[in-house]
């Protein structure tokens, strides 16, 4: 007995099993390929394949298609259960009130998926509703989808001039009946057409409401309208939770999109950033190098420099040690025929009288024996210290570049009324007294000389 009641319970499982499996169902498991798109009506596509597969209709309106999800659906829907029917999608593809306004790339997509797809039986009508009217016959339409403008005026007025053309059995979608949104009054409508005609209802994405013309029950719709309340509530919360799956899917498609879009953006920044990264180490590797060429040029420059200033500091004392050695030597002379009593030897020679002034010469700075040489070739018979004392100062000769003969007794008269040498002068008084050696203004007029006696 246990043993038969085990068999019996395997068995309807696997009767569930095979129910589960029923192709019919195929409907509401297979995924839409037109998913992509953000839509509240992604939550309704199981019920509208399933009717669709119930009353196999022979011409099928949409009043407002927008990026189509609801509308591919439903010729996927038919492809697949190879219905004999004709499907039209009525759209400026402009925008509404409460869509806003959108671009033309909305109806190039649309446009695009259906002439790939569905391009044997469907058709896209660009125009507004009224104008789309003319272009079908009183009664020919089984089921007809309104989703255009939301506002009561404009839902009204769409059911109302469609009316005609809608066949005896014809079934009419209204898609927001729930939605309680500023502008929205789908809802009010749908409150006065339920009191006027058969009505099954979802609440969930927002509100789909289905409506039947004639006052016969087609026979695939038996389930919704022929139940109670328990098994409406049931059949409704079923295709819901059939409906949730795909909303679900399509918000993590779009969250997986917005992350893979998030992480090739950060690996676009993050190779952007190598490669700023490697430019500035090239830039910096070249910079380091020129500053490393700039200052071993630098160095170098510095070298010669410091060189070339060495080779003049070593021939400015060079120069400086050969006029002192001349001085030294001068002196030495200078003394030593002091010493040798000149005057004794030639009662005549003015040698004593020279000695004082002579030693000033050999010792001042404004002298430079090896200058006066070069500039007065004619001084070799002498020594130009002699020579400057004895005649270069009567022809106004210069020591030096230091000291201006010519300028200093023009311009200090006293020491041609003196009788003193210009540059002896100028070293035990003038240079006490302020005068200066050269012209204090660059091309100063030369003033007439001035004998000195």
């Amino acid at each position: 007995m246990e043993r038969n009641g085990i068999v019996m319970r395997a068995m309807k499982m696997l009767h569930d099993l095979d129910r589960l499996l029923d192709a019919s169902l195929d409907g509401f498991f297979k995924k839409p390929f037109h998913l992509e798109q953000q839509s509240a009506w992604i939550g309704h596509v199981p019920f509208l394949q399933w009717l669709l597969s119930s009353i196999s209709p022979k011409v099928f309106v949409e009043l407002g298609t927008h990026t189509g999800v609801s509308y591919f659906a439903a010729c996927e829907r038919i492809i697949e259960e190879n219905m004999a029917c004709k499907c039209f999608a009525i759209d400026t593809w402009e925008g509404d009130a409460h869509l806003g306004r959108y671009g033309e790339a909305a109806y190039e997509t649309v446009s695009a998926i259906n002439a790939e797809k569905f391009a044997a039986f469907s058709y896209l009508l660009r125009m507004t509703f009224d104008a789309a009217l003319s272009k079908f016959d009183s009664g020919s339409i089984d089921l007809l989808h309104i989703d255009g403008t939301h506002t009561y005026e404009a839902v009204r007025h769409d059911f109302e001039t469609w009316l005609p053309k809608l066949s005896p059995s014809a079934v009419v979608l209204f898609h927001d009946i729930h939605a309680q949104l500023p502008g929205f009054g789908v809802h009010q409508l749908w409150a006065e057409l339920k009191t006027q005609y058969r009505t099954f209802e979802f609440e969930h994405c927002y509100g789909l409401g289905v409506l039947l013309i004639g006052n016969e029950i087609p026979a695939g719709l038996d389930p919704l309208f022929c139940s109670g309340e328990a098994r409406h509530r049931t059949i409704a919360e079923r295709f819901a939770f059939l409906g949730e799956r795909w909303r679900h899917e399509v918000k993590r498609t779009a969250e997986r999109e917005h992350l893979e879009g998030k992480i090739e953006k950060l690996n676009a920044e993050a190779l952007s950033q190598k490669a700023e990264i490697s430019d500035l180490k090239q830039k910096l590797k070249k910079e380091i190098s020129d500053l490393q060429k700039k200052l071993k040029k630098q160095e170098a420059q510095a070298a010669d420099k410091l060189e070339l200033q060495a080779k003049t500091q070593n021939r400015k004392i060079a120069v400086l040690r050969q006029g002192y050695n001349r001085r030294r030597e001068f002196l030495d002379l200078l003394f030593r025929q002091m010493g040798n009593g000149v005057r004794e030897a030639n009662p005549e020679s003015q040698l004593p009288n020279m000695i004082l002034p002579l030693w000033i010469l050999g010792n001042a700075d404004e002298f430079d024996i090896d200058w006066y040489e070069q500039n007065y070739p004619e001084t070799s018979s002498r020594h130009p210290i002699v020579h400057y004392f004895e005649e270069g100062a009567k022809k106004l000769y210069n020591p030096s570049q230091r000291f201006n003969t010519k300028y200093y007794v023009e311009t200090y008269r006293e020491v041609g009324q003196l009788g003193m040498n210009p540059l002896v002068h100028f070293i035990l008084f003038g240079r006490q007294r302020g005068f200066s050696p050269v012209p204090k203004v660059p091309n100063a007029p030369e003033a007439a000389p001035v004998p000195i006696s």
